[in-house]
């Protein structure tokens, strides 16, 4: 390992996380990724409940002002993305061997994840209200986002990336400037979250 890089990267990364993780737990997942090691945390989930995870972090990287790490299971090798300012308690394992992950592989889930938020990827297709058209013309929201003029001035956009509380929380926030067009199983969620709010 480069001791000398490992740090530069370390110091310049604790920018953005700030003060939503301690120098000791950071200190942890840099070297866990350099040093490819296990790492051992509480971690709390969305529910607030805390368990105990055993991890081989990848990557680091941030979305919307959050840091998170791109881990694979110890055991399972299941890459998932965790909330760093979410572990507390960790150790490095030095009894056991980070599983081997491909780079490409890296490069692959975190192309396609979606706000912090990791799956097998699906194909999304959305209609865009004339309205909100010139967002998409003016953005990319995601890299494999294509967009389709329709006569009447609206979009039709695909993309190919992860389907989770992240994509969901995105959408929302167009509210009736955008309607799924698939998957079915998208948009019953979506449903269900908006019957919820009345």
């Amino acid at each position: 390992v480069d001791i000398d890089l490992h740090d530069r990267v370390r110091r310049l990364g604790k920018q953005f996380v700030g003060k939503s993780v301690s120098d000791k737990e950071w200190g942890r997942i840099t070297t866990a990724i350099a040093r490819k090691q296990v790492l051992i945390a509480d971690y709390e989930n969305r529910d607030g409940k805390v368990g105990e995870v055993d991890i081989a972090p990848l990557a680091v990287w941030f979305s919307d002002g959050r840091a998170y790490v791109l881990a694979a299971g110890a055991t399972d090798k299941k890459i998932r993305a965790w909330r760093i300012d979410r572990f507390s308690e960790s150790r490095i394992d030095l009894s056991k061997k980070a599983p081997e992950i491909a780079q490409d592989e890296i490069e692959k889930t975190l192309r396609t994840s979606f706000k912090g938020y990791i799956s097998a990827p699906v194909e999304v297709h959305l209609k865009v209200k004339p309205e909100a058209a010139y967002l998409f013309r003016e953005f990319e929201y995601h890299s494999t986002q294509n967009i389709d003029e329709q006569p009447d001035g609206s979009l039709y956009v695909t993309m190919k990336c992860a389907m989770g509380w992240g994509l969901e929380e995105w959408i929302l926030g167009f509210g009736e400037l955008i309607e799924v067009k698939g998957p079915e199983e998208l948009r019953e969620r979506l449903a269900g979250r908006v019957s919820k709010l009345h």
